[in-house]
């Protein structure tokens, strides 16, 4: 459903912090050939400010980066203006005293280079997501070995992991077992699923399960 929303969000949330690290990072080599004249005292006042709101930001948003990407947007944001604060700061320190008027144009282009590295594990991790690629904390070979030590199990095989959004994973698999009743399937199924769930966080399941022989029973749950 719309629970994809938040990564297309994220995606662009991550796509827009690069391309502005990239316009600040372009101004600011052009600043370099160029010097131009810069209010110090001023430019300390409001980057002593913008450190204060930004520092209480992060504190805000810095337990809740990994329940949701829109989240990390928001705080690589943050983080950003917090690095920009520092930096012009510290620019505004090096203009005053010793007139290096080059610091501000230096400063910025690395605080770009940050924020672009920041914007780049957004998108990358945005696309791997849309991409339905496997989730960062599930080693499927593991959770194959978890899975055959339901004493029930004889083999598992396509399995397949996937996030639907940020902390919502989703995961699809065969179970072969020994010839058995019916009726008896639903209790394996229970089983996967506890183990799933307290190991790897996934919530939505389906699991097929298989008999050594021809017939087969399919149950699905979530």
């Amino acid at each position: 459903g719309f629970h994809r929303i938040e990564i297309l969000v994220a995606l662009v949330n991550g796509i827009t912090l690069a391309v502005l690290s990239i316009i600040i990072i372009l101004e600011a080599l052009e600043r370099i050939g160029q010097p131009r004249s810069v209010d110090s005292s001023l430019m300390l006042i409001i980057s002593v400010i913008g450190l204060g709101a930004n520092l209480l930001g992060i504190y805000i948003l810095r337990d809740k980066t990994k329940e949701n990407l829109n989240v990390k947007g928001a705080y690589l944001h943050m983080l950003g203006d917090l690095l920009s604060s520092i930096g012009v700061i510290l620019a505004a320190l090096l203009i005053f005293f010793f007139n290096l008027t080059i610091a501000d144009s230096i400063i910025s282009i690395i605080i770009g280079l940050v924020i672009i590295f920041g914007a780049y594990r957004l998108v990358d991790q945005s696309i791997a997501i849309l991409l339905e690629a496997a989730p960062e904390h599930i080693d499927m070979e593991e959770v194959e070995r978890v899975l055959m030590e339901i004493e029930e199990v004889e083999r598992v095989h396509d399995l397949h992991a996937w996030t639907l959004t940020s902390g919502v994973y989703a995961m699809s698999l065969h179970l072969v077992v020994k010839d058995r009743p019916i009726s008896t399937c639903n209790n394996i199924i229970l089983k996967a699923n506890e183990l799933l769930r307290e190991r790897y966080q996934v919530t939505h399941s389906t699991i097929q399960i298989e008999s050594e022989g021809e017939e087969k029973c399919i149950i699905p749950s979530s």
